[in-house]
């Protein structure tokens, strides 16, 4: 509001206001994303945002919040991610016109991973029912069997067949590999993994030990409860009892120094402040007790998958729905 002086000595006042700049968007967050994956936030950073800006989704407003002028919120809905395609965001401001557009891109279910750099380690459990190769997408990785270990078509989650454990003494170790060293840095380790029939006492999902304690990522299956062990110590226990003969994705995830343990997308137990420098030289699927011992059980893993350097899941997720990424 400014006053001037009229030609008869009488005060007035007008009203000035600053003038409102065109918004404009400079990135977005999630994108490139699989299709199916459901609604989500998407985070919108540029310049020019103001309280009521409205992000657009191909044209459709969004429910949008405010959180500075370089940033906005938006939810964006499952039905928007529902098919693979391009699709365009702009954000309408008020009195100040709309952004530029930026494209924001849905693939087809997975398609592509945009943390696919970072993974060491990758299989499927695909080969011939009964066959003994165990295949790693990411490297010549030698995996060795101990005991009956087979890509059975029995119980796959995706394709045609998973790795089966036939019996207690079954498992496969990984080559010696600085792959699985994470130092202190983020990782993640998830696999979708088929409890047994019955529940031995304990046996171990995967264990990276050679003895105890160590400084190596260990999960285990106590009866029936998840148990994520580190360096001689529990140090996250699981909330939910598994079904005996399901099919779980389980994912453990260290994102800036705290590690998560995740069962179907549903955070299990507490937050681990983990400062651990890891320094794995082989990773173990099912059985292990202190490098030896029959604690396994006739399981199924499929999808294994490490991640070195990305925690990918600091909250709760919808988990894969088709194989991982080969790319």
């Amino acid at each position: 509001m400014s006053m001037f002086i009229s030609p008869r000595g009488v005060h007035r006042y007008r009203a000035t206001h600053a003038a409102l700049s065109v918004p404009v968007i400079s990135s977005l967050s999630g994108t490139p994303r699989d299709e199916d994956l459901g609604a989500f936030t998407m985070t919108v950073t540029g310049t020019g945002f103001i309280p009521t800006s409205v992000v657009q989704w191909d044209g459709s407003a969004r429910a949008t919040t405010y959180v500075s002028p370089t940033s906005l919120t938006a939810a964006i809905l499952s039905g928007d991610v529902d098919d693979a395609g391009t699709f365009a965001v702009t954000v309408n401001s008020p009195g100040a016109g709309v952004s530029n557009s930026s494209t924001f891109t849905v693939d087809a279910a997975g398609a592509s991973d945009p943390y696919f750099a970072n993974v060491v380690s990758l299989m499927h459990g695909e080969g011939a029912n009964g066959g003994t190769t165990y295949t790693d997408q990411i490297v010549a990785r030698t995996w060795t069997a101990t005991g009956t270990v087979t890509t059975s078509t029995d119980f796959p989650t995706f394709g045609t067949t998973s790795l089966k454990f036939a019996n207690s003494s079954s498992h496969l170790d990984s080559d010696s590999s600085a792959d699985f060293a994470f130092g202190t840095g983020d990782f993640t380790i998830e696999l979708f993994h088929r409890t047994p029939a019955s529940y031995p006492a304990f046996y171990f999902v995967f264990d990276g030990r050679t003895g105890d304690p160590q400084l190596v990522p260990c999960l285990y299956m106590s009866s029936d409860v998840l148990i994520y062990h580190v360096n001689g110590a529990t140090r996250i226990t699981g909330t939910t009892n598994l079904t005996i003969s399901t099919i779980y994705h389980i994912a453990l995830s260290r994102v800036s120094g705290t590690t998560r343990l995740f069962l179907n997308g549903v955070q299990q137990g507490s937050d681990y402040t983990d400062g651990n420098s890891y320094a794995t030289t082989r990773m173990r699927l099912n059985e292990n007790g202190n490098g030896g011992g029959n604690l396994g059980a006739l399981t199924y893993d499929d999808e294994w998958r490490v991640t070195k350097g990305v925690g990918r899941y600091s909250g709760s997720f919808t988990p894969p729905a088709a194989p991982f990424p080969d790319s």
